[in-house]
């Protein structure tokens, strides 16, 4: 028998009513939020007065506190931070009973954003938060109420402010599926609302703005329910998979109108940047994923496609047909490359097209066409087995021997790797360019294709994106100024070239020599050794545009947080706004297919991060932990000094890893060090972005990450 629940409020529509009073106005336009919070305090009188309820009444009346006419700018920032920080408190401190977990991890585990739980640590702890922030926290606190309870409340599903009975009897594997089904669709609510109003798709124009930070706060909290979960990843998959759920095959599957295309592309474009961002957040989701749709396919072979032997033989779009475009957009385009790199295992989608009888299937054949490391015959091919020499090798006494030791002697083949100039023979060493044969052994499997690939490419395809540095004040200041140009249309831009007199000739060399259409200074921030020869330059080359923050020097251009523009054809660029070391600090993500580099300024260095001149512990923890550390592991870092040997002496005195002693062996070998590491590489050896590694923690004897952060700009500034 279900036990009876205890509720301060008369019945289910009362509760509802409250909230209306809190989110919207009555018909008559009465601001009821202040009988909304009186009613809630009676509730609290009667007990069991959910933290939600709460912490929504407590940041409302907060948010009516908020009137400088009547009440101190002290007192208005106080009431905002007493109610931002029991409404966290509260949070992560009702869950997971009996565990010791840090805050950020029992955030984590309840979908609470990181930057919750460092501005509740920031108000309790040092000084209270600026007005301007404490306004945004409480907004996103309210948002955040909104989605996790007052909008579950009226179909009765569990909130996730409410604490599980401490008695509830143990589920089946059926209910905790069930659950965890649930829970994951829940989360993918917001995920999905986002992709869809990014995407302009027309059911979802008329939604309310949408708020920042909505996607990285959704796969976030996913990505927390996945590494909680052993099952809950390939769950995400089957749900993003479905042929009824049709998330990824609605980006075109059924279509058929001009505008529906337009849809489809945008829609194909964001979900593109979804998946990607899921793979990079969670390791073993690019696996899952193209397995789960290997799986879909090669069952579809049995069921629907026995009569199908190539593309022309299919009738119409099918959603196989969407889930292979998928598949093979992940498997072959450039942009995944890293990804695939990095986190793809084809181990087991290869075994599931190796299956018997499998191999015969349409999908399973177009599939094993370009799955990493597979090629399954089609069964019109004449194919001779593996082992078994090819008629068209010249048979010797030799190969026999090698073939009684485990030798394997693959078929010849016709063709010559991609992008490679066709070689005469002699030039080839004598290697013929047809009827090659391919050596395999346990021990040695590709040498000789890896030697055949080697001997033939005589070319190497040009990046198409140029960086030049252009050191300054070497011996005082060691700046560094970039020039980033577009091969392809002779595009180019300028980073930070504080000191005219060594950058001018460059630019003008350049230019001179038709090598450059220079169009634009960009600034990460407003100080004068990368902002203030803003001026000579534009005297120089005439009218440039500026692209920078607020406080730059003749700054005609400040993009917005995630904002993009162009160099040329190919280079896309997207401001990342790092404030800390100055608040219009700015850092530039540039992508160039494959290629891709961030200019940091002040704000990320190698082995060690900027000042923070007019910013807190909490700023760049947020600049360098989550904003930069986000980025792909590949990127290269273009920093605006040279300091990395006073960093990595800093850095040697908290940490003795192996990635510490290789960066301070480069930098006694190196003059210069920008572009010869990774975003990957810092958040190995920086020591500023291992703020929750153990031995950090230990060394600065804290375990607040950005408490850890302060104390260890405190140590270096003391160097």
């Amino acid at each position: 028998m279900e036990r009876p629940k205890i509720t301060p409020w008369k019945d289910l529509s009362q509760l509802v009513s409250v909230r209306e009073q809190f989110y919207r106005k009555s018909d008559d336009d009465e601001d009821c939020r202040a009988k909304a919070c009186s009613l809630v305090w009676v509730w609290k009188l009667r007990g069991n007065l959910p933290h939600a309820v709460e912490a929504t009444a407590l940041l409302t009346d907060a948010i009516l506190h908020d009137d400088p006419d009547k009440n101190s700018i002290f007192s208005i920032r106080a009431a905002y931070s007493l109610a931002f920080c029991r409404f966290v408190t509260g949070l992560v401190d009702s869950k997971l009973h009996g565990r010791k977990q840090s805050m950020y991890q029992k955030a984590m585990a309840v979908g609470v954003p990181a930057s919750f739980v460092e501005l509740r640590h920031e108000a309790t702890h040092r000084d209270l938060p600026s007005l301007v922030v404490l306004r945004d926290a409480a907004t996103r606190s309210m948002n955040w109420l909104w989605e996790f309870y007052w909008d579950k409340i009226d179909d009765g599903s569990r909130c996730i402010c409410e604490p599980f009975p401490e008695d509830e009897p143990e589920l089946n594997d059926d209910e905790k599926s069930d659950i965890l089904l649930q829970s994951l669709t829940f989360l993918l609510r917001p995920l999905i609302d986002y992709i869809y109003t990014t995407a302009g798709i027309r059911e979802h124009r008329n939604r309310r703005k949408q708020q920042p930070g909505v996607k990285e706060d959704a796969i976030r909290n996913i990505v927390a329910l996945c590494r909680k979960e052993k099952l809950a990843g390939a769950q995400l998959v089957e749900i993003l998979i479905d042929r009824d759920v049709g998330h990824l095959s609605s980006c075109g599957y059924g279509k058929d109108d001009t505008e529906a295309e337009e849809e489809d592309e945008a829609l194909f474009v964001v979900w593109d940047d979804v998946l990607k961002e899921l793979s990079r957040s969670y390791e073993p989701f690019l696996t899952l994923l193209v397995e789960g749709m290997t799986a879909v396919l090669v069952s579809a072979d049995a069921d629907n496609f026995l009569d199908v032997e190539d593309w022309g033989d299919l009738i119409g779009e099918t959603f196989e047909e969407e889930l292979f475009q998928w598949l093979e957009h992940i498997l072959t385009d450039d942009a995944w490359a890293s990804l695939r790199n990095q986190y793809l295992v084809p181990t087991h989608a290869r075994a599931i097209c190796l299956e018997s009888g499998s191999a015969e299937g349409f999908w399973a054949s177009e599939i094993s066409e370009i799955l990493p490391g597979a090629y399954i015959p089609r069964k019109t091919e004449n194919y001779t087995p593996s082992g078994a020499p090819d008629p068209s090798i010249d048979q010797n006494p030799d190969i026999a021997v090698l073939q009684n030791y485990g030798w394997d002697f693959g078929q010849a083949i016709s063709c010559r790797p991609i992008g490679a100039r066709r070689l005469s023979r002699s030039q080839a060493c004598h290697i013929p360019l047809t009827n090659v044969t391919f050596l395999s052994h346990p021990s040695l499997m590709n040498v000789g294709k890896a030697l055949f690939s080697r001997r033939l490419i005589s070319t190497i395809s040009k990046r198409k994106m140029h960086i030049e540095s252009i050191p300054m004040w070497t011996g005082t200041g060691n700046n560094y100024a970039y020039l980033i140009s577009d091969d392809a249309s002779k595009d180019a831009m300028v980073v930070d070239p504080a000191h005219p007199p060594e950058v001018v000739p460059v630019l003008a060399s350049h230019i001179n020599d038709g090598k450059i259409n220079l169009k634009a200074i960009i600034n990460t921030h407003h100080h004068h050794d990368h902002a203030g020869g803003n001026e000579g330059i534009l005297k120089q080359f005439g009218k440039l545009s500026v692209i920078g923050g607020k406080d730059c020097a003749h700054v005609t251009q400040t993009p917005g947080h995630g904002e993009k523009f162009k160099i040329g054809e190919r280079i896309t660029v997207t401001a990342l706004h790092t404030p800390c070391h100055t608040q219009d600090s700015i850092c530039y993500f540039a992508e160039d297919g494959n290629e891709r580099v961030v200019f940091t300024g002040d704000t990320l260095f190698i082995g060690g991060c900027g000042r923070f001149f007019e910013g807190n512990a909490m700023e760049m923890h947020k600049a360098l932990n989550e904003v930069l550390a986000s980025l792909p592991g590949d990127t290269r870092v273009y920093p605006g000094h040279e300091y990395t040997k006073s960093n990595v002496k800093f850095c040697s005195t908290v940490s003795q890893s192996e990635a510490v002693k290789k960066l301070e062996e480069f930098a006694n070998n190196n003059q210069q060090t920008q572009g010869k590491f990774t975003i990957g590489d810092e958040k190995l050896h920086n020591v500023f972005m291992r703020v929750t590694d153990p031995e950090i923690q230990k060394a600065v004897g804290a375990t607040e990450p950005v408490e850890v952060m302060n104390r260890l700009r405190e140590m270096k500034n003391k160097m």
